[in-house]
């Protein structure tokens, strides 16, 4: 996301489903269990994440992050 492109995750275990579905809820791409892959499914979600709807979301979260300072941030916040 911080380079501003869509994502398509293949989860495989731990928390790459919880992060895959959070990422697909808001736009940003897809989720596709790794079990689940085939060539088929990942044409379509190529396809669907390169959209114009997915891309102007991605470009305003990279943006965000881009522009963001997370370490002065924790520096305010701890201090």
């Amino acid at each position: 996301l911080k380079a501003g492109l869509p994502l398509i995750i293949a989860s495989i275990f731990a928390d790459q489903p919880i992060w895959g579905k959070i990422i697909e809820r808001k736009g940003l791409g897809l989720h596709i269990p790794f079990n689940k892959i085939s060539s088929k499914k990942l044409i379509k979600a190529f396809d669907k994440v390169m959209t114009k709807e997915i891309g102007e979301k991605v470009s305003t979260v990279s943006d965000r992050m881009n522009n963001e300072d997370g370490l002065g941030t924790t520096l305010n916040t701890i201090e």
